[in-house]
């Protein structure tokens, strides 16, 4: 073989070995991206999830609130009345009459709250702390190292 001939070959070799470094180095480059994306893809899904659950806790948490508060409103409106009451009352009889009508009003202000009501808040309290907790920061720091921009990568 000729010096010219083997000279090409060489040449040749590196090119294509050059060529395949290249390949290769994108291929994992591109596969770097789509683990990562698939990464974000996972946190924002258990992002959601917490999302749901504390959509899921809301409205048990307003029908016990919402079946204190008409217990409430009626004490209230006792109250109103009887305050009422006192302030129209003619005589010593009818002053004591409506002083007794407060004192009763009041009385079921300062009682206990209704058993369903106490039973209710027991059973959302687990759930009522993930109402207004934030995103958990395991959420947020799993990815601290990734890029904040578009999260489409053009080789799918």
């Amino acid at each position: 073989m000729r010096r010219g001939t083997i000279a090409m070959l060489v040449v040749v070799g590196v090119i294509v070995l050059a060529g395949l470094f290249v390949f290769g180095s994108f291929r994992s480059t591109q596969n770097q991206l789509v683990s990562k994306q698939e990464a974000v893809h996972k946190a924002w899904s258990d992002v959601d999830a917490d999302l749901q659950r504390r959509a899921d806790l809301i409205p048990n948490l307003v029908e016990t609130v919402k079946g204190f508060t008409k217990e409430e409103s009626t004490v209230f409106g006792d109250i109103a009345n009887a305050r009422a009451g006192m302030l129209n009352a003619q005589g010593p009889a009818g002053k004591i009459d409506a002083s007794n009508k407060m004192d009763s009003a009041l009385g079921r202000l300062h009682r206990k709250p209704p058993q369903g009501f106490t039973a209710g808040i027991q059973q959302a309290a687990p759930g009522v702390q993930h109402v207004r907790a934030p995103v958990p920061q395991q959420h947020l720091g799993e990815h601290a190292g990734l890029p904040h921009g578009r999260s489409v990568f053009p080789c799918q």
